[in-house]
């Protein structure tokens, strides 16, 4: 069986027959509260393998599928205490402190990481050595941003992506605009919560969206720029998928509900303010 769409990290890229078990693996494993040794996960068809590593490079591991797959070991899985996933509200300060200043990571990359990369952000931080941890960090954030692990066919491969760009507005009178950001709630705060909100709105927009089909995310991204001569602050999305996934609507959630979150800080000074032009900036191809 091919295994071209496997989602392995760089360093588990020769991993082809997964005979070592892959980090989402253990992920997905450990979400279900499932405990397998060593010989019991070999012990499973590389179908089964695959499918339990893909289900833990999803955002939510589906638990019933994972022990139905372990109870097949040999020997069987055991029970455990199922674990959640890192919080995305705080970079965990255990793994900040082994990252050390030079690989700090901030609010706005964590949030943007997708579960599977904090999961093993935290895992390779727990299990050492700092070097393993120092050259995951770089593996990656390579061109400093988000990236999710590369599918792979044994070695990494250029990836045909879409990105879909979208803004959206938040306008309030000049004098309210000085008034909301010099006050208790200043700049960073206010936009650091509202791209985690967009971040987390781009991801899921098909939870919500009827219309709107799951698609390969590998990154959202939300920057917020005030301007206080117009007394608005502009939001601007950015989103990429594998192939040729459209994920305009999912760049234009993820605008509206950043907007949206400052809206809700702010409407306290000013009652009119409001989410204005939102709108698709951009579609493109780009290679990563």
């Amino acid at each position: 069986m091919a295994d071209n769409n496997v989602p392995l990290y760089e360093s588990e890229g020769e991993k082809r027959d997964m005979g070592v078990m892959p980090i989402a693996a253990r992920r997905a494993l450990m979400i279900a509260g499932e405990i397998l040794t060593p010989e019991g996960w070999k012990s499973l068809t590389l179908g089964d393998r695959r499918t339990v590593v893909m289900e833990g490079a999803k955002p939510a591991i589906d638990r019933a599928k994972i022990q139905d797959i372990t109870h097949k070991a040999n020997p069987p899985s055991d029970w455990g205490d199922a674990i959640t996933d890192p919080p995305i509200e705080e970079v965990p300060p255990a793994l900040l402190e082994k990252l050390g200043d030079e690989r700090a990571i901030d609010l706005s990359r964590w949030a943007a990481l997708r579960p599977l990369d904090r999961f093993a952000f935290m895992l390779i931080a727990e299990e050492g050595p700092e070097d393993r941890l120092a050259r995951f960090y770089d593996g990656l954030f390579r061109k400093d941003e988000p990236r999710a692990p590369a599918a792979t066919s044994g070695h990494f491969r250029m990836v045909s992506m879409h990105r879909a760009v979208a803004s959206a507005r938040v306008q309030m009178r000049v004098e309210s605009l000085a008034l909301f950001l010099g006050g208790e709630n200043t700049p960073e705060q206010v936009f650091a919560m509202a791209r985690i909100a967009g971040i987390q709105a781009g991801k899921h927009a098909s939870q919500f969206l009827p219309m709107c089909y799951p698609s390969p995310i590998t990154k959202v991204e939300v920057i917020c720029q005030s301007d206080y001569a117009s007394g608005s602050i502009l939001i601007k999305a950015t989103v990429d998928a594998v192939e040729k996934s459209g994920v305009d609507t999912e760049a234009m959630v993820a605008a509206t509900v950043a907007a949206l979150t400052i809206v809700d800080f702010a409407k306290h000074t000013d009652r009119g303010v409001a989410v204005t032009d939102v709108q698709l900036v951009e579609e493109k191809d780009v290679e990563s």
